[in-house]
């Protein structure tokens, strides 16, 4: 018997509405981590956060429609670790005096992305959300190394050094996405 077996009864019966949130998340995180790389035109750099934020938002959407549900205690408990964590991570990135609320809107989302795979992972405890959630925090990590060399001095290998972590956050949240469709 497969090690997720029971966890099909652990699933909500419904599935989402709109099952093309998880698709449509991955596609414009892809798309703006492609915007960024072309971060010395402002236009592509407005673009690609643009993007990023919406592909989080409907991360966010697909997550807490499969959780089913909130857990208020851990909701509560990772707001109250969010809070100082996003007033350290700006301190940190430094950013410009024009980017300081589209940078803090963004580590709100991303925040609130993590903590929405936190409650699919709580909601239903087994390999792929574990999987989920994980891919969650390499994204926070990758998206906040992305922030801090974009307002610091840019390595020659930014590129490489901010897509590593991208591609194994995004991985690891589709290959969640694409077990759980499975169970």
């Amino acid at each position: 018997m497969p090690a997720h077996a029971g966890a099909a009864n652990a699933l909500p019966s419904r599935r989402p509405a709109h099952p093309n949130y998880r698709h449509s998340g991955a596609g414009l995180l892809l798309g703006g981590r492609c915007a960024v790389i072309r971060k010395e035109e402002p236009k592509f750099l407005r673009l690609g956060l643009g993007a990023f934020l919406l592909g989080h938002v409907f991360y966010i959407i697909a997550f807490l429609t499969l959780a089913g549900g909130i857990q208020v205690g851990a909701l509560l408990g990772s707001i109250l670790v969010a809070i100082p964590l996003c007033v350290v991570l700006l301190r940190l990135i430094s950013a410009t005096t024009e980017m300081r609320v589209p940078v803090a809107v963004y580590a709100v989302v991303i925040f609130a992305m993590s903590i929405a795979a936190l409650q699919l992972l709580l909601s239903h405890p087994f390999g792929a959300t574990a999987t989920i959630f994980i891919g969650s925090l390499v994204f926070m990590f990758s998206d906040t190394m992305m922030a801090y060399l974009l307002f610091h001095n840019r390595p020659k290998q930014f590129n490489f050094i901010t897509m590593v972590p991208y591609i194994i956050a995004q991985a690891l949240i589709i290959l969640g996405l694409v077990t759980l469709a499975r169970i």
